[in-house]
């Protein structure tokens, strides 16, 4: 299952005030759990069940990062693409 968490976003630049963003939200995550941090750059371009479909599937952190991308780049590639992934739990060996 896919969680998504929409980042709280502040505009600095320029900003005479600081506003007050709301509460940020952990989500429980469970050793094994996948973690993704990202951009619109991949939400935008990609559905959510096509991204879980992908964090569920076989293969390595870096595997399922490069099909992410290249699925936002064949998706339009319209913005800025960040992907970073985690594993939740344990350090695992080499």
């Amino acid at each position: 299952m896919l969680k998504r968490i929409e980042a709280l976003r502040y505009e600095s630049m320029g900003a005479a005030d600081t506003e007050h963003l709301g509460e940020l939200v952990a989500p429980a995550l469970a050793d094994g759990d996948i973690l993704l941090l990202c951009s619109d750059g991949l939400t935008g371009m990609v559905e959510d069940g096509k991204i879980a479909e992908v964090l569920a599937g076989a293969g390595t952190l870096e595997d399922k990062g490069r099909e992410l991308l290249t699925l936002a780049l064949e998706g339009g590639g319209r913005d800025n693409i960040t992907v970073a992934l985690f594993t939740c739990g344990a350090k695992q060996e080499a």
